[in-house]
């Protein structure tokens, strides 16, 4: 999969990661692109719209958590930060 770079014109967050298998760098076809992104902001509804934005720009199927959402789960964010990678 080609990633395309305009992904990062998208000014909602301050970071972003690849987490879970294009982290490890064993992805497969198959598989969803997880990312984990520290927002500048709460969205509300509007995440769902930034979500949909990164499917289309990506061209593959994405899941996004985000940074407040793994730190009210203490064993979520213990797996997430073993597989991480910034982008």
């Amino acid at each position: 999969m080609t990633i395309n770079p305009n992904w990062r014109d998208v000014s909602t967050w301050r970071r972003s990661h690849y987490i879970d298998s294009y982290a490890r760098g064993d992805q497969t076809d198959a598989s969803d692109l997880d990312m984990l992104v520290t927002l500048n902001a709460p969205l509300g509804w509007e995440f769902v719209d930034l979500c949909d934005h990164l499917a289309a720009l990506l061209e593959t199927n994405v899941n996004v958590v985000t940074q407040g959402a793994i730190d009210r789960k203490p064993l979520l964010r213990q797996f997430v930060e073993k597989n991480l990678i910034r982008v």
